[in-house]
């Protein structure tokens, strides 16, 4: 297969590795899979990740997706998108945390966690408007000092990234929230 360049093998830090060149093969191949019989092999390769030396989380995601099962899929998305922030890949982070709401069991306390999260990789990717929106939707149950200060990032958010009127209806509500009025000029 190698050599008829079908798929390419490589050797790295994380193990040897192999992967379907093409995509119309790989097409092929999962065509050719029934349903139960793919959704067992994502379960297996999922699993195989898991016990691996050092797992990467997204990785995992989509074959615990395909694998029909998301709430571990969830865990590893959220995991994933951590190491993502931590690495300043804002962007894939973002993607990541968008997932893990997809994917959420239940809403609450560590839905709005992610939102916020999600809005502070959104605002570190350059994204102010995507960021806001990401801060204002998870102010749903948060706690009144929480709930100032998402607004305030969503405020600024909006402001930076040239949302201007809506920024200052933000963040004039903010303001009176704590006594204060937004100057005229």
């Amino acid at each position: 297969l190698r050599q008829q360049r079908l798929v390419r093998a490589w050797s790295g830090g994380r193990g040897d590795a192999l992967e379907i060149w093409h995509d119309r093969i790989r097409e092929t191949v999962v065509a050719s899979i029934g349903a139960t019989a793919l959704r067992d092999h994502h379960a297996r390769l999922a699993t195989a990740l898991r016990a691996s030396r050092d797992p990467d989380p997204q990785e995992m995601v989509d074959h615990l997706i395909a694998a029909g099962q998301p709430e571990q899929a969830y865990r590893q998305a959220v995991a994933a998108a951590l190491r993502a922030a931590e690495a300043l890949a804002f962007d894939r982070a973002a993607a990541l945390f968008a997932l893990a709401l997809e994917l959420a069991p239940n809403e609450g306390h560590d839905v709005r966690d992610l939102k916020q999260q999600l809005g502070d990789a959104l605002a570190s990717a350059g994204k102010g408007a995507d960021s806001a929106r990401a801060y204002l939707d998870a102010l749903d149950g948060a706690e009144p000092a929480q709930h100032l200060e998402l607004r305030r990032r969503a405020a600024e958010q909006l402001l930076r990234s040239g949302h201007f009127e809506e920024g200052l209806r933000v963040i004039a509500g903010v303001l009176s929230d704590v006594g204060l009025r937004l100057p005229l000029t």
